[in-house]
C-alpha cells in the first residue's frame, strides 16, 4: 500500500467515532496520563473518557500522544491535536502532513 493511501486509510478511521477502540498515552505533558492504557469510552471535542482497569477516566487530547489501535489491529501513534474536535466535525477535515 502506497504511503498516501495508508495516511488516507488511517485518517478515515480516526475521523470517525473511536469508541471502543484500545489506546495507550505514549507521551504527556502530565505524568499521571503518561502510561494510561485502556479503551475508548466516550469522547468530546476536546477529551477522551478511557476505561482502564481500575476506573474511567477522562484524558485531554491536547499534549498528548496516543497509540490507537485501529479496527484491523494496525496501531497508529498520532498527536492528539489531530484528533482534536467533535467526532462529527472530524469527518469534514482534510489531513495535512502528520
Amino acid at each position: 500500500m502506497k504511503k498516501t493511501n495508508r495516511k488516507q486509510y488511517v485518517w478515515s478511521k480516526l475521523a470517525t467515532d473511536l469508541y471502543g477502540s484500545s489506546v495507550s498515552i505514549k507521551k504527556s505533558t502530565s505524568i499521571e496520563f503518561e502510561g494510561v492504557r485502556g479503551i475508548i469510552e466516550d469522547e468530546t471535542a476536546n477529551l477522551l473518557k478511557v476505561r482502564t482497569e481500575a476506573k474511567s477516566i477522562w484524558v485531554p487530547k491536547d499534549n498528548q500522544i496516543f497509540e490507537i489501535e485501529l479496527e484491523d489491529g494496525s496501531k497508529v501513534i498520532v498527536e492528539g491535536r489531530i484528533i482534536k474536535g467533535k467526532p462529527e466535525n472530524r469527518v469534514k477535515k482534510k489531513f495535512r502532513n502528520w
